[in-house]
């Protein structure tokens, strides 16, 4: 692809340096909040913008502008389609509801694909997402049929589908010509979450934005350091739902007024989404792989967008993250080889059904065909998917950086950042984190806990830099309590033995209590002096007594007769001189005076 290139000065806005975005061109604008959306709202021809999300269209609506995106159905687009009070219409446009656009131009008799400019914003969206979100590709191949088009990014990749060289795009690189380095601070750990919450805890900062991919983590962090009425969560609205199984309802699908003091956000507001605030936040950038791969931020582009969705800045920006030397990887060599061979493989498979003859076979290798790997990288019509292809490449590429923090540290040497590195070095890592296994069965789970906590009790005679022992063991018991309660009430070889069921481990749990508060020496010795030999007293005297003894001692036993005769020998009931109500006799104690 044939690349060419301007130069942007500190201050200039994109619509200062060119009047329109040219067609048939990815545009990789490298610096964000450069006024790129806005030039295209305010070129006087009709446009279709595919942003990749709600939010981005939220943030960016205004008056004359429709916002198409679940909810918005054909007949809204048809009447703004009609209105002429909007000689030029302007649309904002999820993949997912492009299809609206298209029924209802052709349900007035509009031709969309000469008379109408599209532009994909954040086109890099459609290689990094199409992985886990296949609809964000469904307009391209309209995309195509437009006879003026556009890809634009800020972390803009040159896209593989031979489609854009036959309509022959071009790349025009808009380049600043001044230092828009950001400092940024690196956290290499071996346990993120304890990273994080030291961070938090010991900053001051009026407000934080925390970017961390993932639903569990960010209900645990806030759960652990007591800050939810000081935390908004953005999120989508199927996000939302998980998190309110975790007991959070500070949840926004879409951007407030009010910040709070910590805001976190999950990779829907990754890029595009505009960030307006009074101040200028702290940004922390989170990548935990032992909660998931979908949390790995990449330095060239994530971290990028992240960081430029503030448009009045940012204070300071950190990226945490800990690193997997057993991810395996490929170069971008070992990748295409690899993907070579399935093809091949694929192939071979839809040839023989294609040539068989006998129904049974044509069932079976078709069967087959679906099932291999690499029928997701082909299309309905039986053509390569591209995007996937690509979405493969960059999957590999990104997975290196996260193989040791050497590729993490130099990915982020770039024209973006200028990185310092701090390293921190916990007793008690997120790879040995029994939370990673909570969706295992309870003895699975009791077995990790047994063993971390075992390991914990140890961190006193081991030389870390940093002991998190005590903080780990405090956020295990909030998160397990059964388990962790049961481990020092009943020691690791009973619990061992009572854990198929949390109810299991509950009883074992309230029976060792009992049977500790009744062996309780203090309290035999106060039975003995309250109820001596041949005491006789009507039955709620003696429980009345008995329930002193208890309470003297803070036991959890229930001041009945039958815990009475546990200690001494009693009578049958009978009736005792001088009272109406019957009662016991109390011959002697069962134990040694």
């Amino acid at each position: 692809m044939i690349q060419k290139k301007l130069y942007i000065t500190e201050y200039q806005y994109l619509s200062e340096i060119i009047n329109e975005i040219p067609t048939n061109t990815v545009v990789w604008k490298k610096k964000t909040g450069i006024g790129a959306t806005y030039l295209e709202l305010n070129t006087e021809r009709n446009s279709i913008i595919l942003e990749p999300n709600v939010p981005v269209i939220k943030g960016k609506k205004q008056k004359g502008i429709m916002g198409v995106f679940e909810g918005i159905d054909v007949s809204h687009i048809m009447q703004y389609m009609s209105n002429e009070s909007y000689p030029v219409k302007k649309f904002l446009v999820t993949p997912e509801s492009f299809y609206k656009v298209l029924e209802a131009a052709a349900n007035l008799d509009i031709d969309l694909y000469s008379t109408y400019f599209i532009l994909f914003d954040e086109c890099d969206r459609t290689m990094k997402d199409v992985g886990y979100r296949e609809t964000i590709i469904l307009p391209m191949d309209d995309f195509f049929k437009f006879k003026n088009k556009a890809f634009i990014s800020a972390t803009a990749v040159i896209p593989s589908d031979p489609r854009f060289l036959q309509h022959n795009f071009e790349c025009l690189i808009i380049e600043p010509d001044h230092n828009y380095q950001k400092l940024i601070k690196l956290i290499e750990t071996n346990n993120v979450s304890m990273s994080l919450k030291n961070f938090l805890s010991n900053c001051d900062e009026e407000c934080v934005c925390i970017f961390l991919n993932s639903i569990q983590g960010i209900a645990a962090i806030i759960k652990d350091l007591g800050i939810a009425e000081d935390s908004n969560i953005y999120c989508s609205k199927k996000k939302a739902k998980e998190l309110a199984a975790f007991g959070s309802n500070r949840s926004f699908e879409n951007l407030t007024d009010n910040f709070a003091k910590y805001n976190f956000f999950t990779s829907r507001f990754n890029s595009a989404v505009d960030i307006f605030m009074d101040l200028m936040p702290t940004v922390v950038m989170v990548t935990n792989l032992n909660i998931a791969y979908h949390t790995a931020i990449d330095p060239y582009g994530d971290a990028v967008q992240i960081v430029g969705r503030f448009r009045n800045g940012v204070k300071e920006v950190i990226a945490i993250s800990n690193f997997d030397q057993n991810i395996s990887t490929k170069t971008p060599e070992q990748a295409k080889s690899y993907l070579e061979g399935c093809e091949e493989s694929y192939n071979l498979i839809r040839t023989l059904r294609n040539s068989t003859t006998n129904p049974g076979a044509f069932d079976t290798l078709n069967e087959a065909l679906q099932l291999v790997k690499y029928s997701t990288f082909i299309s309905e019509d039986g053509s390569t998917n591209h995007f996937m292809v690509d979405n493969f490449m960059y999957e590999e590429t990104v997975k290196h950086l996260f193989h040791n923090s050497s590729a993490w540290h130099e990915a982020y040497c770039s024209s973006h950042f200028l990185p310092s590195i701090q390293k921190e070095v916990f007793f008690y890592s997120d790879k040995e984190d029994p939370k990673s296994s909570s969706n295992s069965s309870i003895k699975e789970l009791t077995s990790k806990l047994i063993g971390a906590l075992e390991k914990l009790e140890q961190a006193e005679r081991e030389a870390y830099s940093i002991n998190n022992a005590s903080e780990v063991i405090n956020e295990l018991r909030m998160i397990f309590p059964e388990i962790v309660e049961g481990y020092y009430v009943l020691g690791a070889q009973e619990l061992s033995k009572n854990s198929y069921s949390k109810k299991q481990i509950k009883d074992a749990v309230k029976q060792k209590r009992k049977n500790d508060a009744k062996s309780d020496f203090g309290f035999i010795n106060a039975l003995q002096s309250e109820f001596q030999d041949n005491y006789a007293g009507p039955t709620s005297v003696l429980k009345k007594r008995l329930a002193a003894a208890i309470q003297s001692y803070g036991l959890n036993l229930l001041p009945t007769i039958e815990l009475l005769k546990e200690y001494f020998e009693v009578s049958s009931r009978t009736s005792i001189k001088g009272y109406t109500e019957k009662g016991y006799r109390i011959y002697s104690c069962k134990f040694a005076r």
